[in-house]
């Protein structure tokens, strides 16, 4: 049961720290699978004139030579992520139309060739080869082509230092900092089948998938494949997670650190990138994780369940951004709640079950049926009561909450259910095919526009924007030429 803890509220509206709570640091990770003109995979190798593909900082490979990242630098304002995200995303779309390509939409594959012919990335390393081999053969390389969304996050520093004096209780601030963003994450990976339903955007997938879960599957047209209630292959038994549902703990980083080093020892992991938990700790440099959380503590959290939404061109669209951060926040400002072993396989029951059977299944953790739209609705309840004791004035907030209301409580109004009726109007490959050429067009329309700097004169934009493009293949000094604007 959601119930907020009215004590630190009352707290943060005494010492108008309001506009400190929305306050924080945010960034996106996307991927996306490229393709040919016809929807099939694109064999060829990782565009040179995006530069590194291992170390550039805002375009690089993920596991396959076919499937490019973007990663936007740390900004402090989700219109600002959001732009230059889209500014990322137009700069590939116009350099792979050049090549007669196009970025896919869809977090599930395109058209697929058979296993061995899904092309590794190489990356010159023979440490990163290895791994990306070792995956392939422990997963399955066209489950590797799963492509999403990774959101991060983190708290401002001043909202942080005020809560430890309010909150601490005699630890160091480190330690309190890092309880803090662990006390986060276990509400989320408790709650996270709320957002996976009102995210999921991954519903249908194509002939050429897994052929297990093919099989196992239904269809319409020999040529698009579905379960009848699943939101979210990626986020599926069909999708890209663990070979079994490993547990860390979340109740300290020495403990977290223990629980993976464990996994890794005992040959279950063959590194910490390999825990695909829903909701990562992160640090500042990520060079080596867990030796840098128990000397440094943690920095940020990752969402890494978010599924790419075709209907919208960069798969995320900046009110999902702001729902996802006001989520964020009620998990902040929440009563917490244990999170033992037995807790952990609960909510991935729960998880499995939003997946499986919908808004309307049963929570696994309840001796009679408690539906979970009733849940959900009482979490949308209870984000309203937080917005109006300290945004009231937010309209804005107010239209968010209310159109994911609408979403749990008429199925036929969420993302998937949307894309699932457009799909079976068309095909898999159609649908799909045709969303990544008009975003493709729109990218070439908005050629001259750098987005997100719409307010500035056509010539400065125009700069920004070759500024931006030269930068992909030298990179370093990006950051500091945007600046000056």
């Amino acid at each position: 049961m959601i119930l907020l803890n009215h004590e630190l509220i009352q707290y943060l509206i005494r010492n108008s720290m309001n506009e400190e709570l929305l306050r924080g640091q945010f960034g996106l990770e996307k991927e996306n699978v490229r393709v040919d003109e016809g929807g099939r995979l694109a064999l060829t190798s990782h565009p040179k004139a995006f530069g590194s593909k291992i170390d550039h900082p805002y375009i690089q490979t993920d596991f396959s030579e076919s499937q490019i990242e973007m990663i936007t630098t740390t900004l402090n304002s989700i219109e600002e992520t959001h732009s230059f995200l889209e500014a990322l995303h137009d700069i590939v779309s116009l350099e792979l139309i050049e090549q007669g390509e196009y970025l896919w939409p869809s977090s599930n594959p395109p058209e697929l060739p058979s296993e061995d012919e899904i092309p590794i990335a190489r990356m010159s390393d023979s440490i990163a080869d290895d791994y990306r081999i070792e995956l392939a053969d422990k997963y399955g390389r066209k489950r590797q082509l799963l492509s999403g969304i990774h959101y991060n996050f983190s708290f401002d520093e001043k909202l942080l230092r005020k809560l430890y004096k309010f909150e601490g209780r005699g630890e160091n601030y480190q330690a309190f900092k890092d309880a803090l963003y662990l006390r986060v994450a276990r509400n989320f990976l408790k709650y996270r089948w709320i957002l996976i339903y009102l995210t999921g955007a991954s519903p249908v997938f194509d002939k050429t998938y897994i052929e297990r879960c093919v099989s196992s599957s239904h269809m319409d047209d020999n040529m698009s494949y579905y379960f009848p209630k699943m939101n979210s292959l990626r986020n599926s038994m069909c999708g890209y997670r663990n070979a079994k549902p490993y547990m860390g703990s979340f109740h300290s980083v020495q403990d977290y650190v223990h629980d993976i080093a464990e996994l890794i020892n005992r040959n279950q992991l063959l590194n910490v990138k390999e825990f695909y938990c829903p909701v990562r700790i992160k640090t500042a440099k990520g060079i080596d994780p867990l030796k840098e959380l128990l000397e440094d503590g943690i920095a940020y959290l990752e969402l890494r369940f978010l599924d790419l939404n075709p209907l919208n061109k960069i798969g995320i669209s900046k009110e999902t951004m702001k729902f996802i951060h006001l989520f964020v926040l009620l998990m902040l400002l929440k009563v917490d709640e244990p999170f033992e072993q037995e807790d952990q396989h609960v909510a991935n029951l729960d998880h499995d079950q939003l997946i499986m059977n919908g808004i309307d299944a049963c929570l696994k953790d309840q001796e009679k049926c408690v539906p979970m739209k009733d849940v959900a609705i009482r979490c949308i309840d209870q984000m309203q009561e937080m917005v109006d004791l300290l945004f009231s004035n937010s309209q804005e907030f107010q239209d968010i909450i209310d159109s994911q209301r609408q979403m749990i409580l008429n199925a036929a109004l969420s993302t998937s259910s949307i894309i699932k009726s457009h799909i079976q109007a068309s095909s898999y490959r159609k649908y799909h095919l045709e969303k990544a050429k008009e975003y493709a067009q729109e990218s070439v329309h908005a050629g001259y526009r750098f987005a997100g700097y719409e307010d500035l004169e056509l010539s400065t934009q125009l700069l920004l924007k070759a500024l931006l493009s030269e930068a992909l293949s030298s990179p370093s000094w990006i950051e500091k030429r945007i600046s000056c604007f």
